[in-house]
């Protein structure tokens, strides 16, 4: 019994002794800037903890469906009157494509959403794709289901040339199809595409306090229509790479006095032993 104790402690002492050496000799790290580097999440707007991604920037995002599980609890505006059947589909009030009509119950084509606003429901993952279920509050008959012109869900962008209000299209960009895997099963493979290059487009100029609100921006990728696909954009703040001004920069863009939930908020932090020797008192 006492040889068992005693090889017990000496591999308690040995396990101790491993811990202590990654404690002396590793640096320390956060977890705040490891979630910073790969946080990758869709959003529509900038917030109080970040802006989003310019749609002219390296790297930006367009998608070819219509919505995604985040349009969950907003509204859909539906506005005929365009072309022949033709129907805008407005998510509070940014264009994002335009389909064939009439909008109908995906089983009963006699339950019609005429022209109006719906809310959006209980979407999830299988909505981010060309098909992918859309669910809206019908005045009488509940949350159902929708096809538009008895196509089933998710619809693709498309017919942007046709609505009104002359809606934002790049056109001077180097992109290329990411994420195909995720659509290996479907009829249409390329889906999402990614910005390899700053667009050069004249209309970049143009676009300003993206994400302050939305900012619906359109892309033409091999004669298709894809449309823009912010993610959250944090700001570099770490304690090997401060941020000059402390976020100031981007606070100033994105101020809206009407919808301050748009606006950033100062990013700067206070010194604690892990920053002291690195934190820097911002000037501008």
């Amino acid at each position: 019994i006492s040889t068992a104790a005693a090889a017990a402690d000496d591999d308690d002492d040995h396990f101790k002794q491993v811990i202590l050496d990654q404690i002396q000799s590793i640096p320390a790290t956060l977890h705040r800037p490891y979630y910073r580097e790969f946080i990758n999440d869709r959003i529509a707007t900038a917030s109080p903890f970040g802006a989003v991604t310019h749609p002219c920037a390296r790297y930006a995002r367009y998608r070819r469906y219509a919505f995604t599980r985040r349009d969950s609890g907003r509204i859909l505006d539906i506005v005929g009157g365009i072309s022949g059947n033709k129907k805008a589909l407005y998510m509070d009030g940014h264009l994002r494509t335009v389909v064939d009509g009439p909008v109908t119950h995906h089983r009963d084509s006699t339950v019609e959403f005429v022209d109006g606003s719906y809310v959006m429901r209980w979407l999830d993952a299988d909505t981010n794709r060309i098909g992918g279920r859309i669910w809206l509050d019908h005045p009488t008959d509940g949350t159902i289901r929708v096809s538009f012109n008895d196509v089933y869900g998710n619809p693709a962008v498309e017919g942007i040339d046709l609505a009104t209000g002359n809606p934002l299209v790049l056109q001077s960009t180097v992109s290329q199809p990411i994420d195909s895997q995720y659509f290996t099963q479907d009829s249409v493979k390329v889906q999402e595409v990614i910005l390899t290059e700053e667009s050069n487009d004249s209309l970049c100029d143009s676009i300003d306090e993206v994400g302050n609100p939305e900012t619906s921006v359109f892309l033409i990728h091999n004669g298709t229509y894809f449309l823009s696909d912010a993610r959250f954009e944090l700001l570099d703040n770490d304690a090997s790479n401060p941020s000059p001004d402390g976020g100031g920069q981007v606070v100033r863009d994105t101020a809206n006095i009407l919808r301050p939930e748009h606006a950033f908020i100062c990013s700067n932090v206070p010194r604690t032993f892990l920053t002291q020797d690195e934190c820097i008192l911002s000037n501008k």
